[in-house]
């Protein structure tokens, strides 16, 4: 949606929504509440990139996949991604064609806490111990901590640095969670929303709250704060 204006894409979203919850869900809501809005680049800091070498172009490709997913967009830089990994493509290109077996990379996961940047090489074919240091090398130029995934998500693994923690504040909570873990990708607009959440609750010490699909606990520990009992389900 980048060739629309911030304007057009939040309103764009905003009548989807409406249009579904009109026809899939059945109902209208009465109020509309102004949207929450925060930076519009350099905030994403959840995204898995396509990577593939084209023969023909005699490149590996790093980027988001096409409408056909059999095609990735050749992208150089992200304005939307954090600027640690969305200015940093070429060098982790680079990285990559070094690796011997650059065509088995498949993906890219990038996974951001507030102070910990990471990524995670997922690799169809066994890497070798020098394809290990280069990304390593990468990993210490550009201050990001380095995973492998060989096979499924119970694979992943940390080969840079020796210890990785990701985590961020929320409402004077430390949530931390792993690299493939879900978080809502603006961090900002994420403060904004859980605050917002939480006025529109009112929440009283007596109440019990039933927070479904809870992931981390995102909206649960700030509300566990407020009420007398939250039930999270994910």
């Amino acid at each position: 949606l980048q060739h629309m204006s911030n304007q057009s894409q939040m309103l764009l979203k905003q009548n989807v929504l409406l249009e579904q919850l009109k026809y899939i869900a059945n109902v209208e809501p009465k109020t509309i509440l102004p949207p929450i809005v925060g930076p519009t680049e350099g905030y994403r800091r959840k995204a898995r990139l396509g990577v593939k070498f084209v023969e023909k172009k005699n490149k590996l490709l790093i980027g988001f996949r096409e409408q056909n997913n059999r095609y990735l967009a050749d992208l150089t830089t992200c304005k939307v991604l954090i600027p640690q990994i969305g200015e940093s493509f070429e060098p982790l290109r680079d990285a990559l064609m070094q690796l011997s077996n650059y065509r088995s990379i498949a993906q890219i996961e990038l996974s951001a806490g507030d102070e910990t940047v990471a990524i995670i090489v997922r690799h169809l074919e066994p890497l070798t111990e020098h394809d290990c240091e280069i990304l390593k090398k990468f990993g210490e130029q550009h201050r990001v901590h380095v995973y492998l995934q060989p096979k499924g998500p119970d694979t992943v693994h940390l080969i840079y640095p020796e210890h990785s923690e990701l985590s961020y504040q929320i409402d004077g909570s430390l949530l931390k969670f792993n690299p493939l873990d879900f978080v809502q990708v603006n961090a900002a607009i994420n403060k904004k929303m859980l605050a917002s959440a939480i006025e529109h609750l009112d929440l009283k010490p007596t109440d019990k709250v039933l927070d479904l699909f809870s992931g981390l606990g995102n909206f649960t520990i700030p509300i566990a704060k407020r009420a007398e009992q939250v039930v999270g389900v994910e």
